[in-house]
Parts: structure tokens; C-alpha cells; sequence
């Protein structure tokens, strides 16, 4: 018996001798620790890798390569402010370590720390002279730094000594567009291309290449070539069903996209790609059908119920788009909590969209019941008190957005604007510049510091950030146009137009260029300039509705009405969802006192747009004056209320809305709603004739009176005018 239990103690303490002798030395244990982590990291398990580095920088506190690869670990699990301060760590624990400062470089650079970033390309050079990426990495400051002269030196001594990799190529492409030689940059990029056949990078660059200059053929015939690169990427099919979408070859995009949904049924994310990108293009009534497939397959999908909502906006069918969430929500047994309480935020959002703000923070409530931590819900409380003018209250929303989650890029823009709603303009700055140094590439956070500086009227300073923007993205002509919008607000006509020039230089562009180039003419008071260049941009752009609209709005400034109502007619023929043309049109027939062709437009133009406040408030007010009322006056009231549920609070609408009810004859309802209206606009000389009248129904003389003789002192020619003066003169003079 005894001897059978010695076996298993010899064999535990052969174990634990063999454990002892495996452990090896400190120096054993961490390498061991940091190549285990280095095999984690190139398979992209990321996690585990950051542990191994860990451990063997706990082991050795001074391993300058641990502390790397935890930075390099970080960077790839989107962990900015970590990876920097662990590459900064092992630049000081090792100054002599390129990758590391190169890659430290690579960061001060995406900040736009343009000096820092220098600094290290020149640290890198003293040990090594000859090194590419430093090179490419100065040349990168130099070109976004616009000292053109010195990127082109640097970049042709790097050419002239043979340097032929991918990044090379595109960082000069990117100097000859900054400079605005367009050959070069072609012949730069095929030169690439020549070089490295089989890149994607290269492919992609060409694509965008020919994009910008409008040869949509090259687009397609490098998009083909990124195919044949890496034929699985589901982006790129979906780039060039994009492309045959926007040239109408609608026929081989869908043999594209109907393939990507054939080859794996099963696959929502996919048939949700291919949704998306349809609604996007315009092609709503297939996305909807793609979606409604979806949806009877699998109900409580979130992302269906997201897409089919957002595809009932673009349709603006909002009531539908509400729908859409109560239909999903109805299934609260079949969802998770995180679904439903997405569901409810979404629900919030559409109520402030309607300007329904009580439903809207009842439902935010329902969410911070079920999710007390929720920052959309948190977020959106924000927005609401921003909304209602209390900026003290949004500023402690937001507040909590940020410092619960950091990441959050709108909470910060949230921030900022609450501090701008109390005048804390410097507050608001600095919030931006925070949010900055945790996203360099947002432009949305730049925007947000030009209009703070323009509020603080430091246009300098607005003017750096326009800049900027630019340079984040020199191609993006929005952002070009930006500037020039920027320079024509404060009468730079010169520079505006030199903005406008290098957009117009660019295919894609050249219809905004024409446009903008015109608005900069008619700013001068240049009209006949500003009609012959939209003339000449809508023979370019093949007839747009956008260039005619334009046209009618100079020749109504120029007095020429005929000439204006045929254009704006001319624009809905090509585009039956212009709002512009419409409302102008309907104006048009407003003030020529043409009232029943304002009626018919306003007609129309509901059947398009359905929830218009503007349009339902104007056909209501016309329909109330016509002769013989009838059942007009209950469409009236309808669409009145209507407008009052799209628009709630109007001064223009309960105007209308009180109206209405006088000639109805509900002379209580007609006074309420007028008087609030006079809170709002009390100096407005319509909204005083119709109390006056309403008053003077009523048998309230005195301030009959007194309500006519305000109508009545401006020289405004409004409807109404000529019976304010006969009731005035016969009673109150």
C-alpha cells in the first residue's frame, strides 16, 4: 500500500524541479514574456499581447522595446493618450530607438504638432542620416506646415537618390496638389503605380485621383484594379456599385450588389451594406425593399429598424420614421435592454425633430430609468436645455458627457455651445482646443472653434482654422469653400474668389466653384457677371436645378418677375423637391396678390412636403381670405394646426392660427392665440392689425385703437393694409 503513494509525491516533486529550472534568469522570463506578446500582436490579438508586454516590462522597468510595443499595442486598440505616453517612455529609455521615435513623430504629426513632430524626424537623422520614413516624415511638416519650397527640395533630393517606396509617391502627389500642378500629380501617382503594380494604396490614390477631375472611366477602371488587388473587400465592391449608381448604369450595380447579398444570404451586415449604400444614392424604394426582407426575417434586428427609419426621413415621412420604433419596440420581450433603450433615444430624437420637446424628455426619462449611466440620454438633456435657452443647466449635462466618457466628440461641441449660449467664449475655446488634442483629424471640432473665434471676433484666429480644415484634407472642396465663404463675409472679394477659382479648377468641383463665384459677383453688385457665370456653370453641369433656381433669385432681385417665375417653373421640372423654388414662387404670387396661384403652389408643394410648417401656415392664411370661405376655412384650420404641431410656439403660426378662428367667428380662441403671438413679435405690424380687428369685434375700443394705429405706422403694404385704415379712420382717429 505504501509504495503506491510514492509514485505521484516523486512525480510532483520532479514537477516543481522542473518548473524551478524552466523559469530561468530576470532576463530569460522577459524576453520570453515580450516574444509571446509579439506572436499576440501580429495575429491581432491585442489584449493578450498587451499583457505579455506588461509582464515583462514589469520584470525589466527600464526595456525601452516593452514599453514600445505596449504603445504600438495601444495604438492599435485606438488607444491614443496611451500609446503616446508609452512610446514617449521609451524614447526616453532609449533616445537611439528609430521606430519608436518615428512612430512617436507619426503621432505629434496627426495633432498637427508640426514642430514637435520636426523634432523628432531631425533626432531620427542624427542617427541615422539616411532614413526614409524620417525624411517622409519631415517632408509631411514641411508640406502641412506650407513651406512648399522646402517639401519640394527634400522630396526631389529623395528622387533623385532613387526613393521609390508607396508612401514616398503619395506624399509628393500631395505636394504637387498643395501647389496646384495637376499634371505632376498624375504623372507622380502613375509613376507609383509603375512601381508598385500590385498596391492598393497606390490603386485607391488614382481612383480618388481621377474622382476629383470628374473621369469617372478611371475611377471605374482603377476600382476594377483595386478588385483584382484584394477581391473580398466588401468596401470595394461597394465603391464601384456606388460609381455605376451615380452614372445611372443602374443594371451592373445591382448585379454587384444583388451578388453580395446572394453569395451569403444569411449575411444582415452585408444586406445592410448594400441598403444603406441605395438609400444613400437615391434609390430609396429598393433599399426599403431590401430593408422590409431583412426585417421579415429577423423583427427585432436593430440595425433594420434604424435603416428603414432613417430611409422614411429621407422620404420626409416622419410620422412613419416614428412608427418604425413603436412597431420595434412592441417586441420588448424579444429584445435586449441595450436594443430597447437605443430604440428609446432614437424616439427622443425624432421628438425634437418635430419639436416635441415634453414627449422628447419623458422618453429620455423612460432610458435613464433603465440605463442611469445612458450618454445619449445624458447627451440629449443637454441638447434640450440648450434648446430652451438654459445654458447653466447644459453645461452640467454635458459636462457629465464628457467626463463619463472622454471619447465623446459631441459632448465636447455640446459643452462648447452651452459656454458660447452664457458668453463664455474663452471657455468654450479651451473646451474645443481639449477636444482637439483628443481628435486632430475633426473637422467638425474645428468648425466649432471658427465660429467661437468669429464670435470673439478674432478672425485671425478663425481664419488659422479654416486653414486647418484644409489641410486636413486638401482635396475636400467643402472645405475649400469654406474659406472663400469665410473671406467673402468680410468683403475679401479677392481672395473669396481665388478660393473659388482653385475649386472650378477640379471637374467634381466646378459646379460649387461657378456657383460660389456667382454668389461672390452678386455680392458686388455685379449682377449680369454673376447670371453669365451661373449661365455658363449650368451648361457645364448639363442643366441643374440649383443653377436655374439661382438664376430666378438674380432676376427677381433685378426686378425682372416674368423672367423669374419661368426659371423657378424651369428648376421644379428638373426637381420637384427644390424647397427654394417653390417658396419663392408661391412668394412671388403672395406679393403680385396673385393669391390663387400661391394656393395651387402651396398645394403642390405639400404633396412633396408633407410636413412644411411654412407652407401649411402661408395656404392656411391664403385660404382664410378668400371670398367665399366655406369649407376652405376648415382645410384652413386643419393645415393651421398643423403648422402650429410642426412649429410649435411661431409667432407667424399662432398669428395664422388666430386668424383662422376670427373668421370663423370664435373671437376667445382668435384673441389667445394672437396675444401670443404679440409676446413673441410684439412689434410686428400684421399680428397688430389682427388683434385690432379681433379687439374691435369684441367691443374692446381702446385698445382696438390702439393696436390699428401701430399697424398702421409703418409703410409696409401688408394684405389687410387698406381695411386697417377704413376701420381706423371711421372709429378711432
Amino acid at each position: 500500500m505504501k509504495d503506491k503513494f510514492r509514485t505521484p509525491g516523486l512525480l510532483l516533486a520532479v514537477a516543481v524541479l522542473f518548473l524551478i529550472c524552466a523559469c530561468g534568469t530576470p532576463e530569460e522570463k522577459k524576453m520570453a514574456f515580450f516574444e509571446k506578446g509579439s506572436s499576440f500582436f501580429e495575429s491581432g490579438e491585442y489584449v493578450k499581447a498587451n499583457l505579455e508586454f506588461k509582464n515583462a516590462v514589469q520584470i525589466d522597468p527600464k526595456f525601452a522595446q516593452g514599453y514600445y510595443m505596449l504603445g504600438r499595442t495601444a495604438l492599435a486598440m485606438r488607444n491614443g493618450k496611451e500609446a503616446f505616453g508609452r512610446i514617449s517612455q521609451a524614447v526616453k529609455l532609449d533616445p537611439d530607438l528609430i521606430e519608436a521615435r518615428l512612430d512617436l513623430g507619426q503621432i505629434f504629426f496627426s495633432g498637427r504638432a508640426l514642430d514637435r513632430a520636426g523634432e523628432q524626424a531631425d533626432e531620427v537623422l542624427k542617427i541615422d542620416p539616411e532614413n526614409v520614413a524620417a525624411k517622409l516624415l519631415k517632408a509631411s511638416v514641411y508640406l502641412y506646415g506650407q513651406k512648399f519650397g522646402a517639401a519640394g527640395e527634400l522630396l526631389d533630393q529623395m528622387a533623385g537618390a532613387g526613393i521609390s517606396n508607396v508612401r514616398f509617391y503619395l506624399i509628393r502627389a500631395s505636394y504637387y496638389k498643395a501647389v496646384d500642378n495637376n499634371r505632376m500629380v498624375k504623372e507622380v501617382l502613375e509613376a507609383g503605380m509603375k512601381e508598385h503594380p500590385g498596391s492598393l494604396e497606390m490603386t485607391l490614390a488614382l481612383a480618388r485621383y481621377h474622382g476629383l477631375e470628374g473621369d469617372l472611366a478611371g475611377v471605374e477602371s482603377y476600382l476594377k484594379k483595386a478588385l483584382e488587388i484584394s477581391p473580398e473587400t466588401i468596401g470595394l465592391k461597394l465603391n464601384l456599385a456606388g460609381l455605376y449608381l451615380e452614372t445611372q448604369r443602374l443594371s451592373e450595380a445591382r448585379i454587384i450588389l444583388n451578388r453580395l447579398i446572394e453569395a451569403d444570404p444569411e449575411n444582415e451586415k452585408n444586406r445592410m451594406a448594400v441598403a444603406t449604400l441605395l438609400m444613400k444614392s437615391g434609390d430609396l424604394d429598393q433599399s426599403l425593399e431590401i430593408v422590409t426582407k431583412g426585417i421579415e426575417k429577423n423583427q427585432q434586428n436593430y440595425g433594420y429598424a434604424a435603416l428603414l427609419s432613417e430611409i422614411y426621413l429621407k422620404q420626409r415621412q416622419v410620422k412613419k420614421a416614428e412608427d418604425v420604433w413603436w412597431d420595434f419596440l412592441s417586441l420588448k420581450d424579444k429584445l435586449s435592454l441595450p436594443d430597447m433603450v437605443k430604440a428609446r433615444v432614437n424616439l427622443a430624437k425624432l421628438f425634437l425633430l418635430q419639436k416635441r420637446p415634453d414627449e422628447a424628455e419623458k422618453m429620455v426619462d423612460l432610458v435613464l430609468e433603465d440605463d442611469p449611466k445612458n450618454i445619449d440620454a445624458h447627451y440629449l438633456k443637454g441638447r434640450m436645455y440648450l434648446v430652451s435657452g438654459d445654458g447653466g443647466k447644459a453645461v452640467s449635462k454635458f459636462r457629465t458627457v464628457t467626463q463619463e466618457h472622454p471619447e465623446h466628440l459631441e459632448g465636447y461641441i455640446g459643452l462648447a455651445n452651452a459656454h458660447v449660449l452664457n458668453k463664455d467664449y474663452d471657455l468654450a475655446l479651451d473646451i474645443l482646443k481639449k477636444a482637439l488634442e483628443k481628435a486632430p483629424s475633426s473637422d467638425k471640432i474645428l468648425k466649432g472653434m471658427v465660429q467661437v473665434n468669429v464670435l470673439k471676433k478674432d478672425m485671425a484666429a478663425a481664419e488659422d482654422n479654416l486653414k486647418q480644415i484644409i489641410s486636413l484634407d486638401p482635396y475636400n472642396i467643402g472645405s475649400i469653400a469654406g474659406l472663400g465663404d469665410f473671406y467673402l463675409s468680410m468683403n475679401r472679394y479677392e481672395d473669396a474668389m481665388n478660393q473659388y477659382q482653385l475649386i472650378k479648377k477640379t471637374k467634381k468641383g466646378a459646379p460649387l466653384g461657378y456657383l460660389k463665384t456667382a454668389q461672390a459677383l452678386s455680392r458686388q453688385n455685379k449682377v449680369e457677371d454673376a447670371i453669365e457665370e451661373l449661365k455658363t456653370g449650368n451648361e457645364n453641369a448639363a442643366e441643374s436645378a440649383v443653377f436655374i433656381t439661382s438664376l430666378g433669385q438674380l432676376y427677381l432681385r433685378q426686378g425682372k418677375t416674368g423672367e423669374a417665375i419661368e426659371k423657378f417653373k424651369e428648376a421644379l421640372a428638373l426637381d420637384s423637391g427644390n424647397i427654394m423654388a417653390w417658396l419663392t414662387l408661391a412668394n412671388i404670387y403672395e406679393m403680385t396678390r396673385e393669391n390663387e396661384k400661391a394656393i395651387d403652389v402651396y398645394q403642390r408643394f405639400l404633396k412633396v412636403h408633407p410636413d412644411s410648417w411654412s407652407a401649411a401656415n402661408n395656404l392656411a392664411f391664403l385660404l382664410s381670405e378668400q371670398e367665399a370661405a366655406g369649407t376652405s376655412l376648415e382645410t384652413a384650420l386643419a393645415l393651421a394646426l398643423k403648422a402650429d404641431r410642426l412649429n410649435p410656439g411661431s409667432a407667424l403660426v399662432k398669428d395664422t392660427l388666430g386668424w383662422v378662428y376670427y373668421k370663423k367667428g370664435d373671437l376667445e380662441k382668435a384673441e389667445d392665440e394672437i396675444l401670443k403671438a404679440v409676446e413673441k413679435m410684439p412689434d410686428n405690424d400684421v399680428i397688430a392689425y389682427h388683434l385690432g380687428v379681433i379687439l374691435h369685434e369684441k367691443g374692446n375700443g381702446v385698445e382696438a385703437g390702439v393696436n390699428l394705429k401701430k399697424a398702421l405706422a409703418s409703410n409696409n403694404d401688408f394684405l389687410g393694409r387698406q381695411h386697417a385704415v377704413t376701420l381706423y379712420e371711421k372709429y378711432y382717429k
